[in-house]
């Protein structure tokens, strides 16, 4: 049996050894990782296979969905085969090692060495065997022709065995999104026999599926990744051997013997006699916990569980009862009639406490080496490697495969055909569809299969759903239309296909059907109307030419020409066009035909005189420009004119004249334009030539405009401000007045006075305050020409004074308040005001005054330390400009 704890770790070769018990040279080797299973020809033991529903199946099953993916491995625990040789090797070494110290150590006290066995469990780190052995490690004299004794002529042989396994489950930890993996058989019990192989599988989504693939397989079909998204953990216990307990026992008997005495006295209540014994147990249980009795176990470097330890505990307690037992009391027979006796094992005898006479006293010393068994747990654990890394396209086949699970056996055509036409407006009576289905089948025979569906306007869709032949789903189709009161007509040519759905598109039949639609067409500027004349004639089937006249407007630009034929329309139309100008003007076309089922009208190439009217300038105050325009060639007798209306800069026009005489392309045209201050202005006709953008440039009517910008005045001082504008042009009769308020809060103001072209620019301005002391101060008028009037401040006396806190400390003193009074009771003046200072910044007061007021000021200041207390200080007056406040001093400052 194995023994604890472990006998080596290999670190490089991730494995622990264990050794036996019995046998140096037998070893357990344990892996700390969990691998894929390799079968006998060292390929990985594990399937991916990625499949994908046929379409036929999930249209009979909608809830297949589109495919998903399977997954299957086996695990186990076991030494990677490359480390195998290498790990005997170690072990081999360390066990010749041992050997050869163990024969030296035999046959220095004169012992066989096969008769020598190994006790020792303590191993060093990492187990480079200890660099000597000494008696105490071995047990000498056992029977040499045992089977664990050791060879006497050579080192034994590397044995590797397998633990006790006895009880032992595995997991699986994959990813646990719904949208990778729907089911999963991740965790059982283990096998407990060879390396505990484990099976896995999960079913997949058609997304875990293809993360599964990405995952592993590169985009040119070669391994990918060597490590997959699975962790594996086995959860194993097996027999193991415990290092042996040491328990030892030692007392002085005469102590104990005070203390029993005392402990059992003190339980009675001091009414006890000598040759009465109650409850010993439990008064020895006392003794050596009062360390009377010295009990101590060695467990090793091993931590035991703790019903190990109490089952050591209860030994011990017995082997202390029984030695107590022999020293302390004295067996009688039961007399007749006994006081109390406490009857212990023998119910026949009774014990009684010896009297300190009767004792002799000596020390008890007792050693005993316990050796036991139990379960011991092992967790190996890792992420799975899939070793799919570096494999070609051809190897990664094996492990990772796509699957379509279309199979033709069980398929069948699947067609529908619909039959569209215009069943309201076509003389159809029916349409006849043939689809003929052939090929060779599995048995290499060929088979066809034929089928006929008959359309008509309340059936118009059909199924046919043989089975596949082969793999194959081309067919071909035909079909035939037949008109009302009339027998069918000849089938279509044979056409190939290959959808299961299948649409016959059904033409106009029994009829000639054609849009007429306005293409190129200037109906706003150029074009009046196009009437278009439509024939249609098919002398072999008997119908015979009629002609239609459509007429296009600018509000009508589609017509249809429809004609019913009751046979098919397999004659080309004929059409010709009649454009009437707006001058007058009218244009021909030939004759042409035509197959379309959709004519587009074109205006006839011809020369035109293209002028685009583009207005320019300020068209600030404009009402609306009139631009009128005209046009004459007297060799043809030819006359064009028309005026358009322009009320805005983004506003542009087209005016276009058709030529009878390319070569004449002069025009003339003259501008009126009114503005929203009643002027009109209109210019000359002006003489231009040949196709151009016109600018229309329009002149506003000149003003005198002035800017007031109220941004210096001290609103503080004068509340209100008045600015009164005047402007006077005698020679052009024009004469403007208007005052302008401005309080605190407004913004510029702009005054507008429409003036002559030849008017002055000059105006005069005056500005009145009223101040907040209630008086009126009017500034002299200004006669300015400038297009921006600054008003300006109110110079008035004031007090104008500066706080300086850049003495004080704001660490000591955080906030300081400084309050401000001031009175000129002779103009009735008075100022009062506060200032806080947390930091060093000054701060500027103004009290407006009159040039007569005194300049004094009173100030008063007062600190506040950092628990809030207030200090005020003695109030100050001055007249300094600028006041530094000075610095807080406790010593000097009133207490508050």
């Amino acid at each position: 049996m194995l023994k604890v704890p472990a006998y080596a770790y290999f670190e490089d070769l991730r494995v622990t050894v264990y050794q036996d018990d019995t046998m140096f040279w037998k070893f357990y080797v344990i892996p700390d990782y969990i691998s894929v299973r390799r079968d006998q020809n060292d390929n990985p033991v594990f399937l991916l296979i990625k499949y994908a529903f046929g379409d036929q199946d999930r249209v009979a099953n909608p809830a297949l969905g589109r495919g998903g993916g399977f997954m299957a491995f086996d695990v186990e625990m076991r030494v990677a085969e490359q480390d195998q040789a290498a790990l005997v090797q170690r072990l081999q070494d360390l066990v010749d090692d041992e050997y050869r110290r163990l024969k030296a150590l035999a046959e220095a006290h004169n012992e066989r060495v096969e008769g020598m066995r190994l006790s020792s469990w303590a191993y060093a780190n990492n187990r480079s065997m200890s660099t000597s052995l000494s008696i105490h490690d071995v047990k000498l004299g056992l029977r040499p022709d045992a089977p664990e004794a050791p060879p006497g002529n050579k080192p034994p042989t590397v044995i590797l065995s397998v633990p006790t396994w006895t009880e032992g489950t595995f997991s699986v930890s994959a990813p646990q999104a719904a949208s990778l993996v729907s089911h999963r058989v991740v965790e059982g019990p283990l096998s407990l026999v060879g390396s505990n192989v484990a099976s896995a599988n999960m079913d997949l989504t058609e997304a875990g599926a293809t993360f599964m693939e990405k995952t592993l397989v590169n985009r040119d079909g070669t391994g990918g990744s060597d490590l997959t998204p699975i962790q594996v953990r086995f959860d194993l216990k097996m027999w193991a051997r415990l290092p042996p307990v040491r328990l030892s026992i030692e007392a002085d008997t005469r102590s104990v013997y005070q203390g029993l005495r005392a402990v059992m006295h003190d339980f009675e209540g001091n009414e006890c006699n000598e040759d009465e014994l109650y409850h010993f147990d439990q008064h020895l249980k006392m003794a050596v916990e009062s360390n009377l009795i010295k009990i101590s176990f060695d467990t090793g470097t091993l931590k035991l569980d703790d019903k190990f330890v109490n089952e050591l505990r209860a030994t011990a307690m017995e082997i202390v009862t029984n030695l107590m037992e022999e020293k302390f009391f004295k067996k009688e027979d039961a007399p007749a009639a006994t006081e109390d006796p406490v009857a212990m094992d023998d119910e026949r005898k009774v014990y009684f406490f010896k009297s300190e006479q009767e004792m002799e006293f000596t020390s008890i010393a007792y050693h005993e080496e316990i050796r036991s068994i139990a379960e011991w747990p092992v967790h190996p654990q890792g992420t799975m490697q899939s070793f799919f890394a570096g494999m070609s396209a051809q190897e990664i086949g094996k492990y990772v495969r796509v699957a379509d699970l279309n199979d033709p056996f069980f398929m069948t055509l699947g067609l529908k055909v619909s039959a569209f036409a215009d069943w309201e407006h076509n003389p159809i009576a029916f349409v006849e569809a043939q689809v003929q289905y052939e090929g060779r089948d599995e048995n290499g025979d060929m088979v066809e299969k034929q089928q006929t569906f008959t359309f008509s306007k309340d059936s118009t869709r059909g199924e046919w759903d043989p089975s596949l032949i082969g793999a194959k789903r081309e067919y071909q189709y035909r079909y035939r239309i037949a008109f009302q009161g009339k027998p069918p007509g000849e089938f279509t040519r044979w056409e190939r296909e290959r959808s299961p759905q299948l649409n016959l598109s059904i033409p106009d039949a029994g009829r000639v059907h054609v849009r007429l639609l306005a293409g190129q067409i200037d109906f706003a500027q150029t074009v009046d109307q196009v009437q278009v004349e439509v024939a249609y004639a098919d002398t072999s089937s008997g119908v015979n030419e009629e002609i239609e006249t459509f007429r296009l407007l600018d509000g009508q630009q589609e017509q249809t020409y429809n004609r019913v034929i009751f046979t098919n329309w397999d004659r080309p139309v004929r059409y010709r066009s009649h454009f009437f100008l707006k001058d007058g003007q009218r244009i021909e076309t030939d004759w042409t035909e035509t197959t379309a089922r959709q004519l587009l009208i074109n205006a006839p190439l011809y020369d035109k005189l293209d002028v685009r009217l583009v207005p320019t300038g300020d068209w600030a105050g404009v009402v609306q420009s009139v631009v009128s325009l005209r046009y004459e060639d007297a060799a043809n007798n030819y006359r064009a004119d028309e005026a358009f209306s322009l009320k805005a800069i983004n506003e542009f026009k087209t005016w276009s004249v058709v030529l009878r005489n390319s070569q004449v392309r002069q025009f003339e045209y003259k501008v009126l334009t009114t503005f929203q201050n009643g002027d009109l202005r209109e210019g000359e006709w002006t003489r231009m030539d040949g196709d151009q953008a016109l600018p229309i440039v329009v002149r506003t009517v000149p003003q005198l405009v002035v800017k007031l910008l109220p941004n210096v005045v001290d609103f503080d001082t004068s509340p209100v401000v008045e600015t009164t504008m005047r402007y006077a042009d005698a020679a052009n009769s024009i004469q403007k007045v208007e005052t302008f308020t401005f309080v605190k809060g407004d913004k510029i103001e702009e005054w507008r006075v429409p003036i002559a072209d030849n008017s002055p620019r000059q105006y005069r301005y005056q500005v009145t305050f009223h101040t907040a002391d209630g008086r009126t101060v009017k500034e002299p008028e200004v006669v300015d020409d400038r297009t921006e009037v600054v008003l300006p401040r109110l110079l008035t006396p004031e007090i104008k004074v500066t706080l300086l806190p850049r003495f004080v400390s704001f660490i000591d003193t955080p906030v300081v308040e400084v309050s401000v009074r001031y009175e000129d009771a002779a103009n009735q003046i008075r100022f009062n005001d506060s200032f806080l200072f947390t930091e060093p910044v000054d701060q500027v007061f103004r009290i407006p005054v009159r040039a007569d007021s005194p300049t004094g000021y009173e100030l008063q200041i007062t600190y506040f330390n950092k628990d809030g207390t207030a200090f005020p200080q003695t109030p100050v007056r001055t007249d300094k400009k600028h006041f530094p406040l000075p610095r807080f001093v406790p010593e000097l400052a009133p207490q508050p």
